[in-house]
């Protein structure tokens, strides 16, 4: 049974003598240039590209705590969808988990998954969306709406909802997406591979 990569437990010491109360995670949309030049301890990078454009994503930790940031470029997606469409879509994601801090000291477990999908573009209702089971054997969902080429909404990932982002047209799509809470942060891309209507 395929499993998600778990790499070993990281920890990271804070700045000496101070220690992370409230907000020590988080995650967010940012430029493509930015994700391609964070520089984080414990980093992890990842991308996706293709004719449809190009997506980014990390994770990483620094002395304020864990974060995720992603950001894509839209590329070669054709008009404005109609009808009915069935988007045969990659996805990708990095993120840090089982996040604990204890006085200056953050842990957690670094992890990768991904997958492929097929989303449903349904121009009567501007819904896209689209569920299956990850290669490590998590459940992972879609649930967006579209907006002329814009894609908004969120991805689902083990019953976790992280923010979603993106562009599609009658040739493809792409996008990223994120999120946090006090125990994990993600970010992660999407990319179709094909389109049939």
């Amino acid at each position: 049974t395929p499993m998600k990569s778990l790499i070993p437990l990281l920890v990271l010491p804070l700045v000496a003598g101070c220690s992370l109360e409230g907000d020590y995670t988080d995650s967010a949309f940012t430029s493509s240039s930015a994700v391609q030049s964070a520089s984080y301890n414990n980093e992890q990078n990842g991308s996706l590209t293709g004719t449809q454009g190009s997506v980014y994503y990390v994770t990483g930790t620094d002395d304020n705590g864990a974060h995720a940031r992603v950001g894509f470029d839209v590329g070669t997606i054709g008009t404005e969808p109609s009808g009915m469409l069935w988007y045969t879509t990659m996805y990708d994601m990095r993120g840090i988990e089982n996040i604990r801090v204890s006085g200056e000291l953050l842990s957690g477990n670094n992890m990768q998954d991904g997958g492929a999908v097929v989303l449903i573009f349904d121009s009567a209702d501007g819904s896209l969306a689209g569920n299956g089971t990850s290669n490590g054997g998590a459940s992972f969902a879609i649930d967006a709406t579209v907006s002329g080429n814009a894609i908004s909404g969120s991805a689902v990932y083990e019953g976790k909802t992280l923010a979603l982002d993106g562009a599609i047209g009658s040739d493809g799509l792409i996008g990223g997406f994120h999120g946090q809470s006090d125990t994990y942060v993600y970010a992660g891309g999407m990319r179709s591979i094909s389109v049939a209507d």
